[in-house]
């Protein structure tokens, strides 16, 4: 099922839908909702590893990322993240989003900052 933005709004009002922080009318249009970047980031360091195994214990996944990602950058109010060329950061949103159980949502980059070389893509 696809929302239009009489419906975003009408959920949100019935808390069918969760957006914190609420977004303004003017952030939702058509069948989207634009969320905004957070503060928080994470890139990967410098590595040679071919590939992460991510099918061992918890633990021993979570030791192996650390090793290859950064600590978790947070910037403050005004403060600029720089994103270097072939460089990969993960970041958050400053939404979180709560969907009910029969409605999907995906995420996509804006098409001018990927006209801009800055892209999107979510598989989780």
């Amino acid at each position: 099922m696809r929302l239009c933005d009489r419906d975003i709004e009408a959920w949100l009002d019935e808390g069918r839908l969760s957006i914190n922080p609420r977004p303004p009318v003017e952030r939702i249009n058509g069948a989207t909702v634009d969320v905004r970047l957070g503060n928080k980031f994470r890139t990967f360091r410098g590595h040679t590893a071919a590939f992460i195994d991510l099918s061992g214990p918890k633990d021993e996944v979570s030791a192996a990322l650390d090793r290859v990602m950064s600590d978790e950058i947070v910037l403050d109010e005004g403060e600029a993240f720089y994103l270097h060329p072939g460089e990969l950061a993960l970041a958050v949103t400053l939404e979180s989003v709560t969907l009910p159980a029969d409605l999907v949502g995906w995420l996509d980059g804006r098409s001018s900052l990927a006209r801009l070389g800055l892209m999107v893509h979510v598989t989780a």
